[in-house]
């Protein structure tokens, strides 16, 4: 089926199914697609105009020569995707997954691709500018290290690295209130982990949780109890043993950034966490040597997250064969 010179302006199509389908040069303006699937779907020439797809799937889908502008993508899942010579701006990218994505000869700029996961990268010809980009996973890039590290700092993606505060001990108090209130039968213990967790050492202001469940019997009931409270299931994200969970930032304003992690007792993850943490506790000068490390690589890799992990990694392999974790 094909649509040319069509245009839609205010209008709701909400919960649709569009199969094998080419529009060519049509104009899409305050359009509510959300909740819908694309299947085959080919838009050419085409200007998309606050349109809202969110919490749609999107199945072999390729927009050529089309541009979008305050564009809705939050929350949906893509397969098979090709932007070629397409002009994206201020379109949000909230919560999606990507699989097989090609960028070809395309300006992307005020974009947000906040907690996306992006798996079969595909960059070509790709013009950037003023992207804010945070991600959860990235695999299968069809991209050298070299371009890759080019493209992540051309994106202006900063190490962070902020003094320790009382604060966050608080924080994660907060926090694991609020969880135990629907999970607390499930479980044996929620752990604070991660550099927020040692005091006096510096971190990105992001809280880290491990959930200790007894093994996974009891882990349907805790991602149900976690569903409750607006945590999103998303998988091991390739650790084996530490299921992850996300949530809108929108719905957790009174609480600090953090990351949620279920992970039964024998976990080999879990156990890295704990032995690495409590060893930072116990020894001031392995905890001073790894914060002037991190200090060090932010400071010489500001906008470099692979140079980052890379410089502070020589420290950490050091201290992990002091707490056992290394042979």
């Amino acid at each position: 089926m094909k649509f040319e010179n069509v245009e839609l302006t205010n209008v709701k199509m909400t919960h649709s199914n569009f199969t094998n389908i080419t529009f060519i040069n049509c104009t899409f303006r305050h359009v509510n697609f959300s909740n819908s699937s694309f299947n085959n779907i080919s838009m050419v020439d085409c200007d998309l105009d606050e349109v809202d797809f969110t919490q749609s799937e999107f199945d072999g889908i390729q927009f050529i020569s089309s541009n979008f502008k305050q564009a809705l993508f939050n929350k949906s899942n893509f397969i098979f995707t090709k932007y070629e010579d397409c002009q994206l701006i201020e379109v949000e990218f909230i919560r999606i997954k990507h699989k097989e994505l090609s960028l070809t000869k395309c300006l992307l700029s005020k974009n947000n691709f906040l907690y996306t996961r992006l798996d079969g990268l595909n960059f070509s010809n790709l013009k950037l500018s003023d992207l804010l980009f945070s991600m959860d996973l990235i695999s299968g890039m069809t991209i050298t290290k070299e371009q890759a590290m080019a493209f992540f700092e051309e994106l202006g993606v900063n190490v962070v690295v902020a003094n320790y505060s009382e604060d966050w001990a608080k924080e994660f108090e907060k926090i694991k209130t609020d969880i135990l209130k629907k999970i607390s039968a499930d479980i044996i213990r929620i752990e604070h982990v991660g550099s927020t967790s040692v005091e006096g050492l510096c971190a990105k202001p992001i809280i880290d949780i491990d959930i200790v469940i007894e093994d996974y019997s009891k882990f349907e009931a805790v991602k149900s109890g976690l569903a409750s409270l607006g945590y999103e299931y998303e998988g091991d994200l390739g650790i084996t043993e530490r299921e992850a969970f996300s949530y809108e930032i929108d719905q957790k304003n009174q609480f600090m950034e953090h990351h949620i992690y279920v992970c039964p007792k024998h976990s080999v993850e879990l156990n890295r966490h704990v032995t690495f943490r409590d060893h930072l506790r116990n020894n001031q000068p392995d905890c001073q040597k790894y914060g002037e490390i991190k200090r060090a690589a932010a400071k010489k890799f500001p906008t470099d997250i692979e140079g980052y992990l890379d410089m502070k990694g020589v420290v950490i392999s050091e201290i992990y064969q002091r707490c056992g974790l290394l042979k």
